[in-house]
């Protein structure tokens, strides 16, 4: 079974500037600026985490126990540019060192959605880099999960419709556990 331990993202500049969440939301002063600059940031980690597309070029360092194939969460993606295996340890304790694997050591399977698959079962850390999505919809879909987050600041944010996200649905990774 796969266990994904932690996901460490850098992500680029966001897929809207202010100017244009302004546009859409209606806003002509300065007084919320700070409040939607925060909330472009968080209506597209949803789309991202709802369709496990990447809107912006991110740098991932992965780390998990990888007993099968793995799907790369983000893509699409572009780079992989590291693999180290941590040999007989479930958890990196500090004092064992990681292994790089060369890349005929696991493989890399798959077009957009890539899938990691190695020959050893244990824990790994993967590095790569996507690149951003520049669909027109995901940001359609972004601009209304913002103007639905401003609209309801303080209330449940687990009640935003996810009709809102349309767009993305159709861009949805399946997954089976």
């Amino acid at each position: 079974m796969n266990n994904i331990y932690e996901i460490k993202v850098t992500d680029g500049s966001e897929p809207i500037s202010l100017e244009t969440a302004k546009d859409w939301l209606r806003v002509t002063t300065e007084d919320d600026d700070a409040i939607i600059t925060d909330l472009i940031t968080v209506a597209r980690k949803r789309i991202e985490a709802f369709s496990l597309r990447s809107m912006v070029a991110k740098s991932i360092v992965l780390t998990g126990h990888i007993e099968d194939s793995l799907l790369l969460p983000y893509s699409p993606i572009s780079n992989v540019s590291a693999v180290k295996y941590l040999q007989g340890q479930i958890v990196d304790t500090g004092v064992n060192d990681w292994e790089t694997l060369d890349p005929d050591e696991y493989q890399i399977i798959g077009y957009n959605d890539k899938h990691f698959r190695s020959q050893f079962i244990g824990t790994y850390e993967i590095t790569y880099t996507t690149t951003a999505n520049g669909d027109f919809g995901l940001k359609i879909d972004l601009k209304r999960v913002l103007l639905w987050l401003y609209e309801n600041r303080g209330d449940d944010t687990d009640e935003m419709p996810i009709e809102l996200m349309s767009n993305a649905k159709t861009l949805k990774v399946l997954t089976w556990v």
